[in-house]
């Protein structure tokens, strides 16, 4: 997956400033367009709410859970 596809899974179409250069093409410095299906980016951010969503702010986004599925994709 790529690092924009990455992002725009976790934060959306707006990033927070210090981490706006990961929607970008290391390639070109542009702005890279997602290719991740709606489908997709929902379900990778359905498995990255932990089993409680209080631990969210504390533990943050359980990435593994969501990487073992896209990866087993």
């Amino acid at each position: 997956m790529a690092r924009w596809d990455a992002a725009h899974a976790l934060f959306g179409d707006t990033a927070p400033p210090e981490i706006s250069d990961l929607y970008l093409d290391p390639a070109t410095g542009k702005a890279a367009r997602p290719q991740l299906r709606e489908g997709t980016r929902n379900r990778l951010r359905e498995l990255m709410m932990p089993a409680d969503p209080a631990d969210l702010w504390t533990t943050g986004p359980d990435i593994e859970r969501a990487a073992t599925w896209q990866n087993s994709r």
